[in-house]
């Protein structure tokens, strides 16, 4: 801030001379005075330093307030699923992204971008990050996900942003650990016909498709699935990335 004080008294100071400059200039050359390409070079050195002052006080005034806005913590800005608008979650509160942080690929910790775990989607499509680089979409409606994988993705809040779809759709409730995705899944958006569920391995990409539930927990047994089989919604998993 110190810095910024100085460059501002210094622009004051080159701009009270460049107007003495200008205004000894003008005189000196109307009466062809001996001194006036003096104060002519004085006009235009003093003009140069002001720019490059006011040109140095604006640019290091908005680093300070760029690094400022990103240094804030993220807040979760949607309670219900229908803001309109960005919507972020809590990383000073959320439990969820903490498992989420804590089951991050071993050649991915540490490296994860920010926004990939803060960014909850705009207006009405819902995000819901899932282990990295996955993650489920939702659009309209938060009922129907899909899966992405977004280990290209750079900005995660805009279009056609590398995102590459899993073909797995329909997702209506789910639950996954750090190794395995266990979804139901319905035969088409907007019915609650059970289509089955499905098991995708992150690791690998595999896919398991099963018919019943009780065959689905057999199966997470053998694969040492570490979490409770309880499938939550989308919209239930939504509102993890909430404060508490």
């Amino acid at each position: 801030m110190g810095s910024v004080v100085l460059l501002i008294v210094l622009s004051i100071l080159l701009g009270l001379l460049t107007v003495v400059a200008i205004v000894f200039s003008i005189i000196s050359f109307a009466n062809r005075g001996k001194h006036k390409f003096t104060w002519l070079a004085i006009f235009v050195s003093a003009f140069i330093a002001l720019c490059v002052c006011i040109y140095l006080a604006v640019s290091t005034t908005v680093d300070r307030v760029a690094g400022f806005a990103k240094d804030l913590p993220v807040t979760y800005s949607n309670d219900n699923g229908e803001d309109k608008g960005y919507n972020f979650a809590d990383s000073l509160h959320s439990k969820q992204i903490e498992y989420l942080k804590l089951i991050e690929p071993e050649n991915f910790k540490g490296k994860v971008p920010a926004q990939f775990y803060n960014y909850l989607g705009y207006q009405d499509y819902y995000r819901i990050p899932l282990k990295y680089p996955f993650a489920l979409h939702c659009e309209n409606v938060i009922t129907n996900g899909i899966l992405f994988n977004e280990e290209a993705v750079v900005s995660f809040n805009a279009n056609d942003n590398g995102e590459k779809d899993c073909h797995i759709h329909n997702i209506i409730k789910f639950i996954f650990d750090e190794n395995i995705l266990v979804a139901e899944i319905v035969s088409s958006p907007g019915t609650k016909e059970n289509d089955g569920y499905l098991i995708y391995h992150f690791g690998t990409g595999d896919r398991e498709e099963i018919k019943n539930l009780a065959d689905v927990e057999a199966r997470l047994k053998q694969l040492n699935f570490t979490r409770p089989l309880k499938l939550l919604t989308c919209k239930e998993h939504y509102d993890l990335f909430k404060p508490e």
